[in-house]
């Protein structure tokens, strides 16, 4: 056994002084020891933390349903923005193509019951088309940018195009779906005859008026053009319903960033180990 020795004073007689007493450096036993078979060499002694170190943590289940909940609105945040894309698309083209064969025959002529008219009803309306028409093309061009960011620079600069959209991007995810059913509607109530007489797009196309003088119009299909320009109609309904969609995508994004929120308070509170 391996002993660590040290001297300590003690009292020793000596009958050769006359005082009788003195102190005298006595050896002791080692005060404290090493186990059998030990070498004193190989003792070393654990060393003593000089800075306090944090434990490593495994990802929480809140990291987990983050993480989670993050890729799931991205997936429905695109998939909202391509569909969103399609139905504009959807609802421009018919209002296009009704706006261009419009102003290709409003001027051309023709004898119904010796009254030179045109295809159209007098004094046409075309601010609803044309209400309904921007609404769409706004739509569309935001939609096709954000869509476009996703394809070529992911989620990051899709957002950042989103946020340049400025206020039609604001309305887009929060009013969007206002906006829609105030342009859908207005487009319906256009239809509907006053005072008897059709004067919209949409409605003269449809009614019994233009029916009536369709065997003198040969340029110009009215049953055909009152299908196109419904489809723009039923397309603005698919557009609303896409606009809850939006307001979906939003819930979600809330909830995820009040799980964000509970995460990032739950990283705060970890505490360093005391040594």
């Amino acid at each position: 056994m391996a002993n660590y020795t040290y001297y300590e004073e003690q009292q020793h007689f000596d009958g050769n002084h006359h005082t009788g007493v003195h102190l005298k450096p006595i050896p002791q036993a080692s005060a404290y020891s090493l186990p059998p078979h030990t070498s004193a060499t190989a003792y070393v002694p654990i060393p003593v933390p000089t800075a306090p170190y944090y434990a490593t943590t495994t990802p929480s289940q809140h990291d987990l349903a983050d993480a989670k909940l993050k890729h799931r609105i991205r997936l429905l945040r695109f998939a909202h923005r391509a569909l969103s894309a399609l139905l504009s698309l959807a609802t421009l083209t018919p209002l296009t193509i009704t706006l261009a064969k419009f102003y290709a025959t409003k001027d051309t002529y023709f004898s119904v019951d010796g009254v030179d008219r045109t295809a159209w009803a007098s004094g046409t309306i075309t601010w609803y088309t044309y209400l309904l028409f921007a609404t769409a093309l706004i739509s569309f061009l935001t939609d096709l940018a954000v869509v476009l960011s996703y394809c070529c620079g992911g989620a990051a600069r899709a957002n950042k195009v989103s946020h340049m959209g400025g206020w039609w991007t604001k309305a887009s995810w929060v009013g969007e779906i206002v906006i829609w059913i105030v342009s859908v509607a207005i487009y319906r109530y256009g239809k509907e005859a006053v005072d008897g007489k059709f004067r919209d797009l949409w409605g003269w196309t449809c009614s019994p008026a233009a029916k009536a003088i369709q065997a003198r119009v040969h340029d110009l299909d009215f049953d055909q053009y009152c299908a196109i320009q419904s489809s723009s109609f039923y397309s603005g309904i698919l557009k609303v319903v896409a606009g809850l969609v939006s307001a979906l995508i939003l819930v979600m994004a809330v909830l995820r960033g009040r799980s964000k929120k509970r995460v990032q308070a739950q990283g705060r509170g970890i505490e360093p180990l005391r040594s």
